[in-house]
C-alpha cells in the first residue's frame, strides 16, 4: 500500500496489518519521518524495528540526528 500524505499513512496504520513500514524522513502534509517513528513506538510498538527510512537529506543534522536515535536503517 502506498499513501501520498503521512497523515494518511498514521490513519492506516491504526487498524491494518503491516510487516514493515517505509518512510521519507522529509515530506508535505505536516508530519515527517521522526513523527511516524514517534506514533509508531507509542500506538504499534511491535513496528518500531521495522521501520526503513529513505532519504535524501542526509546533510541535515537533524536527519541524522533522528536516524541515529531511531536505529533504524536509511
Amino acid at each position: 500500500m502506498v499513501c501520498t500524505s503521512l497523515a494518511l499513512s498514521v490513519r492506516l496504520l491504526s487498524p491494518e496489518s503491516f510487516w514493515v513500514v517505509v518512510s521519507d524522513m522529509r515530506t508535505p502534509g505536516g508530519l515527517n519521518g521522526a513523527d511516524v517513528h514517534a506514533w509508531v513506538v507509542q500506538h504499534r510498538p511491535e513496528l518500531a524495528d521495522r521501520i526503513v527510512f529513505i532519504t535524501g537529506d542526509i546533510a541535515n543534522e537533524e536527519t541524522v540526528a533522528t536516524l541515529r536515535e531511531t536505529g533504524a536503517p536509511a
